[in-house]
């Protein structure tokens, strides 16, 4: 544990990974969406107060122009002046320079009639053109303006028609909108941080728990009992298998600890058994020689041959017995390691499904993609309408001039027309660059989420590895179930000679002329027996070495 501890010390976490994910990109655009969300209702206000201004002011002009036209003469309507004055709009006509009505007052509470308008304005609109202000002074106090030309009936410019909105007024509703929106985006922020922050600690919560579970089962404790829960499937599924891993382990360990018991047990047998027979051979060789020397002491030992002959059969039958049994042990164990070569595959299967998961959120996150490329095709099809609409502003304005005077109010609303696709043009403009700029956060997120899925397919590469170890301990249990079938076959083969031996003892006693040729056959039986013997101590010897190579391996383990 304290080597892992080193390896992943300065690494990013998975916890961090989801709230750099989350926080960042949300804290982006929220502050983009904020700047920019200001920034169109601060121009959208400005503007629909100047429009509304505009509409005053050119009514203004109209109810003047027309009671100048019918009357003959110019006379105050106080009453239509004062009209919109509780909707914030002060209106004045004038004629050039001089206020002739108004409905700003000054300071004394008078009306602000024959002062001048500020320098410059009579300038521009004498000449036919508007004026458009934002900031200028009104008896003292700044206003939004809006100036146009006055005409007497021969079409004349006499004077000008004026609508404003104290700056005061307009600017506080626009701050106040402005603030209202920031405070919406910093609460929905916060909202969606939380949430992020949370699901964040309960996803990390769980790795992490399985984590420490499977730092455990490596350190060798079978018993840990893991208890972890989560509300996310994939981390469920692997803590299922984690789980599962760790019941087939401790099962796989028991038997292959039982099994080597058992084999330790029956070689150790065996090897007392072989040690017995090799006294037995010696004693038989003994016997030999003294036969070779004389057939007299042959005859008078014969009977005692005999006696050991039926002794070593008894005892190959045991040893018969004893690699029956060890048989058995080596097939266990055979099974025990199928059984955990079916656990590390299960383990393999459940990293496979983590990487497809990381596959399947990089899919989500390209589709998001997608969707933001529709909406700037949707921006794109607004953009196409604004253009048309610029052209169809640009025929209304040539028919209205074709009208003549009887024209002029269609060219007003031609005008606003084009005002109004300008305005379009330029907010379309305005959410396209902000949806480009979230395609090119969400490319960022894809390329991270290529970064893990390259993780969890290192990880795929050491399961491979433990894969192979386990599959090169198979290859070992494989090994000494061959020598085990050996052995039993030199143990038949000895069931063969010793037929062999009691058949020559028989003919000693019935034939004591041929001593010497039985003498003989004997001698090259027993040799044969020795041989069979050794080769038995070799392969007990052998299988000794792995059962203990086996036990080392496994008392790394609590069961």
């Amino acid at each position: 544990m304290g080597d892992n501890s080193k390896q992943n010390k300065g690494k990013l976490s998975i916890v961090a990974m989801m709230l750099m994910f989350v926080l960042v990109p949300l804290a982006v655009t929220s502050v983009i969406l904020s700047i920019a969300g200001a920034s169109l209702i601060r121009s959208h206000m400005q503007e629909q107060e100047l429009a509304k201004l505009r509409v005053a002011v050119t009514n203004l002009q109209g109810w003047y122009e027309w009671d100048l036209e019918e009357m003959g003469e110019l006379t105050p309507d106080e009453d239509y002046i004062d009209s919109l004055k509780d909707q914030g709009v002060e209106l004045t006509i004038f004629l050039e320079d001089t206020r002739f009505s108004t409905s700003v007052l000054k300071d004394d509470g008078t009306r602000n009639i024959g002062t001048q308008a500020a320098d410059g304005i009579w300038d521009t609109v004498s000449k036919g053109n508007e004026f458009i202000d934002t900031k200028t002074k009104v008896a003292g106090r700044d206003f939004y303006v809006y100036y146009i030309p006055f005409h007497d009936p021969d079409g004349n410019i006499i004077g000008m028609a004026f609508a404003g909105a104290p700056s005061a007024t307009v600017d506080g509703a626009i701050s106040k909108a402005v603030t209202t929106f920031v405070i919406i985006a910093v609460i929905s922020f916060l909202v969606w941080s939380a949430l992020g922050v949370y699901l964040a600690m309960r996803v990390g919560k769980s790795l992490k728990q399985t984590a420490d579970s499977l730092t455990t089962i490596a350190d060798g404790d079978l018993n840990s009992d893991t208890g972890i829960n989560s509300a996310l499937s994939e981390v469920t599924s692997l803590i299922r298998s984690t789980d599962f891993m760790q019941g087939n382990l401790k099962k796989t360990v028991g038997e292959i600890m039982s099994s080597t018991g058992e084999l330790s047990q029956a070689i150790s047998e065996v090897n007392g058994t072989i040690a017995e027979s090799q006294n037995s051979t010696e004693q038989i060789q003994t016997a030999i020689g003294e036969l070779s020397q004389t057939s007299m002491t042959m005859a008078e030992n014969v009977q005692n041959v005999n006696e050991q002959v039926l002794n070593m059969g008894n005892e190959v039958g045991e040893i018969a017995e004893n690699v029956q049994k060890l048989d058995e042990s080596s097939a266990s164990m055979k099974k025990a390691s199928a059984s955990a070569k079916e656990s590390i595959n299960t383990i393999m299967e459940g990293s496979k499904r983590s990487s497809e998961a990381v596959g399947e959120i990089n899919d989500q996150v390209v589709s998001t993609n997608a969707s933001i490329e529709k909406i700037n095709d949707a921006v794109s099809l607004i953009l196409d309408v604004t253009s048309q609409t610029k052209l169809l502003s640009l025929n209304a304005s040539i028919e209205a001039a074709r009208a003549g005077e009887s024209g002029k109010g269609f060219a007003v609303v031609a005008e606003e027309i084009k005002k109004l696709s300008e305005q379009s043009e330029e907010s379309g403009n305005t959410i396209k660059a902000i949806a480009q700029d979230i395609i090119e956060k969400s490319t960022e997120s894809v390329q991270q989420a290529a970064k893990i899925r390259e993780i969890i397919e290192e990880e795929q590469k050491d399961m491979t590895a433990t894969q192979e170890i386990f599959n090169t301990l198979t290859s070992e249990i494989d090994v000494s179930v061959e020598q085990i079938s050996s052995i039993s076959e030199r143990v038949k083969d000895l069931e063969d000679i010793k037929g062999v031996i009691v058949s020559n003892v028989s003919d000693l006693s019935a034939v004591s002329e041929e001593t010497a040729a039985s003498c003989e056959t004997v001698e090259h039986s027993v040799y044969s027996v020795v041989d069979a013997f050794g080769n038995i101590s070799a392969k007990a010897e052998e299988m000794a070495a792995l059962s203990e190579n086996v036990n080392g391996a496994v008392e790394f383990f609590k069961l």
